[in-house]
């Protein structure tokens, strides 16, 4: 591995010594993998080759828990060394140790690889699958609101065809209403202006009969 030379310098050291450079946390986690890494060679890597995979039905219970510590603290150590404040302390001791210079370069890969291991096809497709589920459920709530407003539309259109109806008829009663009065203004207009030139004649007839009457009646006098 290469940062074997690394964590074994730091085996080499007190544990306070590193914790007092790195601080507790990194400390810590530093001193924990220069562990894990020792008993990963041993109990991982039987042949010296190559790690037992973690699927193999032979691997014991004790390295496939020490392969996991292994990848959980990488994992801590990689987001601590993505900090400027501890990438800064890293190159200051590189300084007491050429060791950290090798693992400074491991920490930029492990940084690559698991940039990249977040990335993988897997992670693409479940990330695409899950915004395509939110997509599928946010469509879904987009044509209910259409269909409602579209129910809504549709009403409110129906009942302007009701109003514009009814309006229509009420404008055509009237219109009949106003149609009718008008001639019957007119047939009352003329019936009046017959019904009093027929009396204005029928008081002209009578005074000239009265008239005549008085005359003869005077004459005869």
């Amino acid at each position: 591995m290469l940062n074997t030379d690394f964590f074994e310098e730091i085996r080499k050291k007190e544990p306070q010594d590193i914790i007092s450079h790195f601080g507790p946390k990194v400390g810590k986690m530093l001193v924990k993998q220069s562990i894990l890494e020792e008993k990963f060679m041993t109990v991982n890597v039987e042949d010296g080759v190559k790690m037992t995979p973690l699927e193999d039905e032979f691997i014991s219970e004790e390295a496939r828990s020490c392969a996991l510590d292994v990848k959980e603290n990488t994992i801590k150590l990689v987001r601590a060394f993505m900090d400027r404040e501890n990438q800064l302390k890293l190159k200051a001791y590189e300084h007491k140790s050429n060791e950290f210079t090798a693992f400074m370069d491991t920490m930029v890969n492990m940084q690559k690889l698991y940039q990249t291991k977040l990335c993988t096809p897997q992670e693409e497709v479940k990330s695409i699958k899950a915004n395509l589920n939110l997509l599928k459920e946010k469509i879904e709530r987009l044509k209910t609101v259409r269909t409602q407003k579209k129910d809504a539309y549709d009403k409110y259109c129906e009942e302007c065809s009701k109003s514009k109806e009814i309006r229509d008829n009420q404008i055509k009663i009237l219109k009949e209403q106003v149609t009718y009065e008008n001639s019957q203004r007119e047939t009352l207009i003329e019936n009046a202006t017959e019904q009093g030139i027929g009396d204005e004649k029928t008081l002209e007839e009578n005074h000239i009969a009265t008239v005549q009457k008085l005359e003869k009646e005077r004459n005869d006098l």
